[in-house]
């Protein structure tokens, strides 16, 4: 006797117990509704989880200020409590305090002026390098993914090398090479130090976007040869569709959420 399959409802069956009421309005609900219902909890949870995180490092930064000069651990503890309190209250209503570390003269100056010089730099330096990473990646897993064995096999392992380098290892590297040039030849090449929407970014770009170069090279290469295997390729090439029409309508197009997935965690 042949087994007899049951039709599957695609309305979410109601919690075992539940009153006709609950029942009721699990089944009437909209899919937004559904969907908000997951998300509102997870972001709670996650803010909630960040914001313990924030304060335990404020806590602990205190507990090392005091033990720096000089305390002993119970009494840094004890002492890290009320300034842990008096720092947050401060906080919220916009005083962060002031700090040197951002200051050419070393005459303290607000926190809240540091970050938001260095927020409108680091923002700038994130989207140059990441804009940089995703062009080159995307072009570079393109190429290898449409070239024979060799070139994909030197792609790879360039990819492996570029994630396995640690940021700072690259950046002396590159400074290392621009002061042996300067004093080899005798004239810079690019900027070494310092800050500036000139030269000055070649070398922090350079650094940033290394790695997301090596990431997105990778996802878009296994991608995009994926996709050159599929059979509706075969199809597009069979039909007579020119090569470069196969390749950025058909091919890229549906390689596209794996590519901008890697780009977005990138972001992180």
């Amino acid at each position: 006797m042949s087994d007899i399959e049951l039709p599957q409802s695609s309305t979410p069956l109601p919690p075992v117990g539940a009153s006709p009421e609950t029942s009721a309005a699990i089944k009437g609900q909209p899919h937004w509704k559904k969907a908000l219902a997951g998300i509102v909890p997870f972001t709670a949870q996650r803010a909630a989880f960040g914001l313990i995180v924030v304060l335990a490092i404020i806590y602990l930064t205190f507990i090392g200020t005091d033990m720096a000069q000089g305390d002993d651990l119970s009494q840094a503890v004890r002492q890290a409590v009320p300034d842990t309190v008096n720092y947050v209250t401060r906080a919220l209503q916009g005083d962060l305090g002031v700090s040197t570390a951002g200051s050419d003269t070393l005459i303290p100056v607000p926190v809240s002026e540091v970050l938001q010089e260095r927020f409108i730099r680091s923002m700038g330096l994130m989207g140059i390098s990441l804009g940089l990473a995703s062009l080159v990646g995307i072009l570079l897993g393109i190429w290898a993914a449409r070239g024979r064995s060799r070139r994909s096999l030197g792609v790879i392992i360039a990819t492996i090398i570029g994630v396995s380098v640690p940021s700072f290892f690259a950046a002396f590297l590159l400074q290392w090479a621009a002061t042996t040039y300067t004093r080899v030849v005798g004239r810079s090449l690019i900027p070494v130090g310092g800050f500036g929407w000139d030269g000055h970014l070649i070398l922090p770009v350079l650094v940033l976007a290394a790695r997301p170069i090596a990431q997105i090279t990778r996802i878009t290469f296994v991608s995009v040869r994926a996709a050159l295997q599929e059979d509706y390729v075969r199809t597009a090439h069979g039909k007579g569709l020119h090569r470069i029409r196969v390749m950025y309508v058909h091919v890229i197009r549906n390689a596209t959420i794996p590519v901008l997935t890697t780009i977005g965690v990138s972001l992180g």
